[in-house]
This record gives C-alpha cells, structure tokens and sequence, in this order.
C-alpha cells in the first residue's frame, strides 16, 4: 500500500511513524495524518477512541498525462464490516470534494487537509 507492506494497520503506523519520508500533519481527535514531503502521499489513521479503529488510508496523488489529477486511495480496516463500509464512504465523499476543487482549480500543489481536522 502506496509503496509499504505490513501485516496490520499498527505495523503501518510503526514504518510511516518512522519513515523520513512522511512528517506528521494535523493530529485530530479522529484522526493521526502523516503526508509526503511533496504533499502528494497522504496516510491517515484512525485514533483509537474512533469505532472504525483499527483502520488506516493511504491516497496518492499524481498527474495523468494531459496534466489532470488523479487521486488514488487505498483503505484498510479492521473494525466490524459496516463500521469500514461507514469509513469508507465518508472518505469517498472527501475524495469527491478533493476532485471538485482540484477540476475547479480552488488547490494548488500544496495540498490542505482541513477535513480531517475534526
């Protein structure tokens, strides 16, 4: 998942806690997010206080060819199954709104991520 390999979510956390490639972003009461130096690679994992725990995503960004942005999200949960089906919408709906503003040209390259700031 985005270029790392673990047996379960907390082993996630342990190699991105440690990479020198990922800094720690906004730290949330839902969420811990860590994001690339480029800002294209976000990862993001749910707190323990959180129903869907545990449980991480990772989403990356790039250009196609004609120079659109393509957002790529990988998720793993781990909680009961409509708990991760409630997760995983809830990041589909980010996602649309990421591409809205992307198509409407409202993001630049440095990319914010104030809904998780929650």
């Amino acid at each position: 998942m985005c270029d790392l390999h673990g047996s379960d979510a907390l082993d996630f956390l342990r190699q991105v806690k440690t990479s020198t490639a990922l800094h720690r972003s906004e730290l949330s009461t839902r969420f811990e997010l860590f994001v690339s130096g480029d800002g294209l690679t976000q990862w993001v994992f749910t707190q323990p206080s959180e129903e869907a725990y545990p449980a991480m995503t990772c989403r990356r960004l790039s250009k196609d060819w004609q120079g659109h942005w393509i957002a790529k999200r990988k998720l793993r949960c781990e909680a009961g199954r409509l708990t991760c089906d409630r997760l995983a919408a809830e990041f589909e709906r980010l996602d649309e709104q990421l591409r809205r503003s992307l198509t409407d040209g409202k993001i630049g390259h440095s990319f914010e991520f104030p809904h998780l700031r929650a």
